[in-house]
């Protein structure tokens, strides 16, 4: 027994434990056995997704990932970059797709991505849904920092979003030197050449220096810049093309905005063809030259060029852009055979539908509008702004065949729904009222004052709508409203001017509205006609009656015809001559009046008849 070892001694210890003495006497049982317990725990810990990536309450979702989640985005991430800098573009982009997967809730990986978009020079389409994607996901995450959302803006206007980008620049109050650049580009890339002008002034002397920044200068000044410098500027555009990677891109991008504002179809067409050598141009540009051309004349040159698109649009939004710059050439059987086969692919997005419902709309297929609106009812249901666009498709059709039922039952349902898209509900609110359903379209407008009261377009609308309807306080708010908004606006002030006059309410603010539109406007008889029914309400009858003097009714329309005659009358009952207002007030129509003014005349009707008969 003394010369036992130090394990066999151990194992005649562990004679009631088989397993534990197996494992004493037999190395190799051992190195077996710990083996499967490392792996029991490295299953255990690696496989189970309980490590949450996405902070506590977070909207989008809530992300949980594995132990082996996390090494395989680790190395994926590796691995994009790798491919990257040895110029594998295509291969990157899908390896930096794979490592998301493996771990969306990572704002480093996102943040990864859009690094990658914002420095390789290609821009394909099939990218851009993916930048959007990051874009969105990094922000959430990351609480809009200054950094992440200038590199997200700058991801979205290389990729033609840069109304997008704007709306989430603004949502930031702080600034920094890079915000106010990125936001300056995506002013010029979005159209808006005056705010672009207003941001370089105040920034001139430190963008001057930089060589992107002043690639979107040279674009502003060659096509919003009726000066000698614009020639110099085209010049340098077009020699940046010639540069390799993303600056050559971008110059060719900003080149073929500035040739079409300046209409030189030899730029526009060497900034098109630079963009498909360097496989980055999209539907938009295409269509942007078409539109040139049919601007030039060259119509048919437009048609061909749009039937021979050389790729076909992969993302939605540029399939509805397609096909409306079809239906606009006069190519619509093309258009709606090409929607035909795209719908499929893009059902769940309500701008291809919107697109094609208001192709069948213009081309008057009622029967086809129907079968569409069903189909969306059918394929999209929880997208609620493909079933509005399918119940407005619906409305139109019953209004072309005076449906008049259903287009009203169609009219209320559109009044009540939540309409999600504001340009859309403008849309459908002006097209109620059009068709004289104006009580549907107060309604709906009245649903979007929380978040479209800021918009002068609104107030507009709402105006617009309460005039159908008739409905005076309504009337009255949105006129003052607009006034607020736009102080110098003719049409505001004129609005303004009408509803005070009707009402009959501050005479004072009334006379000073008509007298600046008749000082400013002088020759529009209209206006005019508003300032002496001022001068009427505030007893100044000789003066009104000296200004209607000048204006021949024979030359006005009907509605401003009936305004001119109600002021005669009301002049005439002034100085009461009741043969000349008898004779005045039945050239005065009601239906262009409204509610006070109509009660007003029945007054001066009853008034003139008992003075006639005395």
């Amino acid at each position: 027994m003394e010369n036992l070892t130090y394990r066999q001694r151990l194992a005649l210890k562990l004679d009631g434990h088989p397993l534990l003495r197996t494992l004493v006497l037999d190395p190799a049982f051992s190195a077996a056995f710990l083996g499967l317990v490392l792996c029991g725990l490295g299953v255990a810990v690696g496989i189970p997704k309980v490590w949450r990536t996405t902070p506590e309450g977070f909207a989008k979702a809530t992300i949980r990932v594995s132990l082996i989640d996390f090494v395989q985005a680790w190395s994926l991430a590796r691995n994009a970059r790798i491919q990257a800098l040895a110029g594998k573009d295509e291969l990157a982009f899908q390896t930096w797709r794979a490592a998301l997967i493996n771990n969306l809730g990572s704002p480093t990986l996102h943040r990864g991505l859009l690094e990658f978009l914002r420095s390789t020079p290609q821009a394909p389409p099939d990218h851009a849904m993916s930048g959007l994607l990051s874009a969105s996901w990094l922000l959430a995450l990351g609480g809009t920092n200054a950094s992440d959302l200038t590199l997200s803006a700058d991801v979205l206007e290389k990729f033609r979003l840069p109304l997008v980008a704007l709306e989430w620049l603004d949502t930031l109050t702080e600034a920094s030197p890079e915000l106010d650049a990125a936001r300056a580009r995506c002013l010029l890339s979005a159209g808006q050449a005056d705010a672009f002008d207003r941001a370089w002034s105040q920034h001139a002397t430190a963008w001057a220096s930089d060589p992107h920044m002043q690639l979107y200068r040279d674009a502003w000044v060659a096509g919003w810049d009726s000066g000698s410098a614009s020639l110099e500027a085209m010049l340098r555009l077009k020699t940046a093309l010639q540069q390799p990677g993303t600056q050559g891109l971008t110059a060719a991008r900003l080149l073929l905005r500035s040739a079409a504002r300046q209409g030189v179809a030899e730029d526009l067409e060497l900034a098109l063809a630079r963009l498909q050598q360097g496989q980055a141009d999209a539907v938009s540009e295409h269509v942007l030259y078409w539109r040139y051309l049919v601007s030039m004349g060259r119509f048919e040159d437009a048609r061909r060029q749009a039937k021979a698109l050389p790729t076909s649009p992969r993302l939605a939004f540029d399939a509805a852009e397609y096909a409306a710059a079809l239906a606009s050439l006069g190519l619509r059987e093309e258009a709606l055979a090409y929607l035909g086969n795209a719908i499929p692919r893009f059902q769940a997005h309500p701008g291809v539908w919107e697109v094609y419902l208001a192709i069948l709309g213009d081309s008057r297929k009622w029967n086809e509008i129907r079968s569409a609106a069903a189909q969306v009812r059918g394929q999209t249901a929880t997208f609620e702004t493909a079933r509005i666009l399918g119940s407005f498709a619906e409305y139109r059709a019953d209004v072309a065949e005076n449906r008049r039922v259903s287009a009203d039952e169609h009219a209320r349902q559109l009044a009540s729904a939540r309409i999600l898209d504001n340009r859309l509900a403008l849309r459908i609110a002006s097209e109620l009222v059009r068709d004289g359903r104006a009580g549907p379209a107060v309604k709906l407008l009245q649903g979007k004052r929380g978040e479209m009261s800021d918009l002068p377009s609104y107030w507009f609308a709402l105006f617009s709508a309460a005039m159908g309807a008739r409905d005076l306080p309504i009337l009255v708010e949105s006129s003052a409203e607009l006034v607020t908004r736009l102080p110098r606006d003719p049409i505001a002030l004129s609005n303004r001017a009408a509803v005070l006059l009707a009402v009959e309410r501050k005479p004072s603010e009334a006379l000073e509205i008509t007298l600046q539109l008749i000082t400013s406007h002088p020759d529009s008889e209209p206006f005019r006609i508003n300032h002496a029914f001022a001068l009427l309400l505030n007893g100044r009858t000789d003066e009104a009656a000296t200004l209607l003097e000048r204006i021949n009714p024979s030359r006005l329309e009907t509605q401003a015809a009936s305004a001119y005659f109600l002021a005669l009358a009301e002049i005439h009952w002034a100085r009461q001559n009741w043969r000349a207002a008898d004779d005045v007030l039945p050239r005065i129509q009601p239906g262009y009046l409204l509610p006070p003014q109509v009660d007003r005349l029945e007054e001066l009707r009853r008034g003139v008849r008992q003075h006639l008969d005395r």
